[in-house]
């Protein structure tokens, strides 16, 4: 009997697992409501656990991060009963995510801080945060279930010369995300010449979210309300940078594309 009802609950959550990656977010806002940007301090209230979701649904619960009571965060958005909030931890990494809003406390309207770490150069897409600067082998696997578009899956590699140098790129493309991988900068990072890296994320579609709950569809107004003055602003491209690492907003109304890079030169 245990092992029918282990069974059942595998099955289960893999049909949430499995809705929650065909989720079409723009339409699913549509029916249930816009997001609202407000940024916000909070702490956790609740004893116990209170899981990441990485869609704003009870379905869509994170299997890895959490946060607990006391633990302090910034919440960037709200939507219905979910709140999308980014957490620093003790080794200064962020983590972000929807929270239940029951399970925290809203504390007064948050200064924004415009200054970006490294680590806040990511893309939160089915539980997974997916970081230029990591190994594209550690988070391939999220896309084991997908085709990837004229490559076939076939490993492919394209050279470029910058600045003298030749690096190796290899290019993922999902359709609704692409993704390259390079050994870019190996050589100024004292890095073997084998040692790939993920070098740029562009988002192409309502799948996932910015380090700061924007996503593709949202308003390039609200991309000013969670990041402020950009650092640069050009042809309907709101672009924020540190150091080598840039985040662009791309579109007019709406954002149409978000792309994550490691600058190249």
């Amino acid at each position: 009997m245990k092992t029918v009802l282990l069974f059942v609950f595998l099955l289960l959550s893999f049909n949430s697992m499995a809705e929650c990656r065909g989720i079409n977010f723009s339409e699913f806002e549509k029916k249930s409501g816009s997001i609202v940007y407000v940024v916000s301090n909070i702490i956790v209230t609740s004893k116990g656990r209170t899981f990441f979701h990485y869609f704003p649904l009870d379905k869509c619960k994170s299997k890895k991060t959490f946060i607990i009571n006391g633990d302090k965060a910034i919440s960037y958005a709200s939507y219905n009963e979910f709140q999308y909030i980014s957490y620093l931890d003790r080794k200064g990494i962020i983590h972000s995510g929807w929270v239940e809003s029951s399970r925290i406390s809203n504390g007064k309207i948050s200064k924004h801080n415009k200054n970006f770490v490294k680590n806040d150069f990511f893309i939160y897409f089915n539980d997974t945060k997916i970081n230029v600067g990591d190994s594209y082998g550690d988070i391939s696997e999220v896309f084991d279930d997908f085709t990837e578009i004229d490559s076939g899956n076939k490993f492919t590699n394209v050279f470029k010369t910058v600045e003298g140098v030749d690096y190796k790129f290899y290019p993922h493309d999902f359709g609704f995300i692409y993704i390259e991988s390079s050994n870019l900068n190996y050589d100024k990072l004292k890095r073997d010449f084998d040692d790939y890296r993920i070098t740029k994320i562009v988002l192409k579609d309502n799948v996932g979210f910015s380090s700061r709950g924007i996503f593709v569809g949202s308003k390039m107004l609200d991309v000013l309300k969670v990041y402020g003055t950009p650092t640069s602003k050009k042809n309907g491209t709101f672009m924020y940078s540190n150091d080598n690492y840039s985040i662009s907003f791309i579109g007019s109304e709406t954002v149409k594309e978000i792309e994550i890079s490691i600058n190249q030169a």
